[in-house]
């Protein structure tokens, strides 16, 4: 579950709590918002929401222009979470509608939950985490990738990041995101050598 933090970087600007306005931002505005590490530091407590974002572009797949919509928003009906950084803090879950048309055709619309991935995450980390958001990634073959995370509040390194492949035709693929979901060779080497050093020590009886 430990992974890089591309995709919370991409998600960053949504994820500030509540206080903030609904309405669209200006430059100075965003440039004087918290960071993700402001909130991981910050002393929470009480109920806290993410800001609701939503985002609306254009790609051409083949050629042909497809509209995008993307809509988070915090809900009020799904279990709540606590947080590991702060004292009694509540955090609301998210829900991330996503709709894509051509013209005027709607070809594939959803509304994703963090249920929606749950053969992809472990059972304690479906009930300690939220959906942080849903993100556009890139134009694939005869299709377009989005991007999401699911994770621990506060927590930018514990998460689960997950790709949503939308085709032209309407078929929708859901998976992992390999280059992301496994810890680095490093930490991998450094486990593997302790629990090396630790089988040499009980072998020589220490």
């Amino acid at each position: 579950m430990k992974a890089k933090g591309y995709i919370l970087s991409v998600l960053a600007f949504g994820l500030f709590l509540s206080g903030c306005k609904n309405t669209p931002k200006t430059d100075e505005e965003l440039e004087n918002e918290l960071s993700i590490e402001d909130i991981v530091d910050a002393d929470l407590s009480g109920e806290q929401r993410s800001q609701e974002q939503l985002m609306r572009d254009t790609v051409r797949v083949d050629g042909v222009l497809y509209t995008y919509e993307i809509h988070r928003v915090s809900s009020d009906e799904l279990p709540q979470v606590r947080g590991d950084y702060s004292h009694n803090a509540i955090f609301f879950d998210n829900t991330a509608s996503l709709r894509v048309m051509r013209g005027e055709t709607v070809i594939y619309s959803k509304t994703f939950t963090k249920n929606s991935f749950s053969n992809f995450i472990e059972p304690d980390m479906m009930k300690n985490s939220i959906l942080e958001g849903l993100v556009f990634d890139h134009v694939i073959d005869g299709g377009i990738q989005f991007a999401a995370a699911v994770g621990y509040p506060q927590d930018e390194e514990m998460f689960v990041p997950l790709r949503i492949k939308v085709m032209t035709d309407g078929q929708v693929k859901i998976d992992k995101d390999p280059l992301t979901d496994t810890a680095s060779d490093a930490d991998l080497d450094t486990e593997n050598k302790e629990l090396k050093e630790k089988a040499n020590l009980e072998d020589a009886g220490v």
